[in-house]
């Protein structure tokens, strides 16, 4: 049999938020109008990555909807924020390059400051390059 975790519900969350996370058309609509109504404040022309204020401000209010989107659905499959983070450790301490473990981490990734910046910087490029044809 494979590793055993804290219990198969734990693992079960972890799997649907996943599924949410990058298969549901809706959330992922919704950050990408959020990011491009936010990118026009991102200088492309400054190689700086410093954290300049309204930087930081719209970081903040990022990782605060993308919780809130996350709570909300984590608390609608009947589990809590706790025992989802809970059962994402238990899977990276089993087995570090599982499939938990591993989508653990690119979500986790997702409110880290730097990934943020790339991503508006990209989002910012993307309708550059649009609004050029």
């Amino acid at each position: 049999g494979g590793a055993k975790y804290g219990s198969m519900d734990s693992v079960g969350i972890v799997k649907r938020v996943t599924n949410y996370f990058f298969d549901d058309d809706e959330f992922e609509a919704e950050f990408e109008r959020w990011c491009e109504e936010k990118c026009a404040v991102v200088d492309l022309d400054s190689k700086t990555t410093e954290q300049r204020l309204e930087y930081t401000s719209l970081h903040e209010e990022f990782k605060a909807m993308y919780e809130a989107k996350l709570e909300g659905f984590i608390e609608k499959e009947g589990s809590t924020v706790l025992e989802f983070f809970t059962a994402i450790r238990e899977a990276q301490e089993v087995d570090e390059h599982s499939e938990e473990a591993t989508l653990g981490t690119i979500m986790l990734a997702t409110t880290d400051y730097s990934v943020f910046m790339q991503m508006m910087r990209d989002f910012k490029e993307g309708q550059l390059k649009s609004s050029h044809k």
